[in-house]
């Protein structure tokens, strides 16, 4: 893996980029994950994309969302050459943020390839970021700056993603019951909870969950907990033990059954058969 030059790697407490750079991957990537969110575009090159184990063809053009909750690697059949940003979710506003679910539910995976004028757009955007990024002085409201381009890239996904599919959800109270399942799915949270956070009875919430996401409470709840829980065991070394109770199970004897009929193996199992895939 060969890096273009790293205009930024820090971690500063005001601006919340950790890191702007132009770089050229010549074989391959480990599987790897962050703990800020990453935005990339592809500007050359050919290869293969996983993403949360979800193979894709790299194409120049490809723009992808990475989240903390995100794993990929690169391999590449030629030299694939990206444009990328690092930084805190803090930067952009709470309300895009508050999108991700109902995004994800017509694509799980952040990724779109976009082409003509609004690619033309994003690449200027990265490359206006890192301008801002390599200039020795700290520009004028650079912050400011910096946070619009960013929100501008995602929001150029997000439409790219959502402008085919009808399953975009639209709705305000189903968005914020998503984001709060996803920020404290690690938690002891309950219908009874949610239905406090949102302002509705659980009864009302119960089937008022249901016709806007399509599934139960309960059932998305634990299907998010075993989504991360097989990233974990795929990505980590941490004892099985450690990740049942680190994403929210009470019960190891209730997460090892859940596991294994969600995926047809054990936690172990499951493992094994990621690490040699990944080998």
């Amino acid at each position: 893996m060969e890096n273009g030059k790293i205009y930024s790697m820090y971690h500063q407490k005001s601006l919340r980029i950790v890191a702007a750079k132009k770089e050229t991957v010549k074989e391959h990537t480990d599987l790897h994950w962050h703990d800020c969110c990453e935005l990339e575009l592809v500007v050359g090159g050919r290869g293969t994309h996983i993403i949360n184990g979800n193979s894709y063809p790299i194409r120049e053009g490809d723009l992808y969302f990475l989240t903390k909750e995100d794993n990929h690697k690169i391999i590449a059949d030629e030299p694939v050459t990206t444009l990328g940003i690092m930084f805190d979710e803090e930067l952009v506003s709470k309300s895009l943020f508050l999108s991700i679910p109902s995004v994800r539910v017509c694509s799980n995976d952040m990724i779109a390839n976009i082409g003509g004028q609004k690619r033309t757009c994003v690449e200027k955007y990265f490359e206006n970021i890192l301008s801002e990024e390599s200039s020795e002085n700290k520009l004028f409201m650079s912050e400011l700056y910096i946070s619009g381009l960013i929100e501008c890239i995602i929001i150029e996904l997000f439409r790219a993603l959502t402008e085919s599919n009808s399953e975009t959800i639209s709705d305000d109270v189903a968005n914020r019951a998503l984001m709060y399942i996803h920020s404290h799915y690690a938690e002891d949270i309950t219908l009874s909870s949610l239905a406090k956070e949102v302002h509705m009875s659980p009864n009302y919430l119960s089937s008022y969950f249901k016709n806007a996401i399509g599934k139960n409470f309960k059932d998305y709840l634990i299907e998010l907990r075993i989504k991360h829980a097989g990233r974990l065991l795929a990505n980590t070394n941490l004892s099985v033990t450690d990740i049942c109770f680190s994403c929210g199970f009470s019960s190891y004897a209730h997460f090892i059954r859940t596991f294994r009929t969600r995926h047809g193996v054990t936690p172990l199992e499951f493992r094994k058969i990621h690490k040699e895939k990944n080998n």
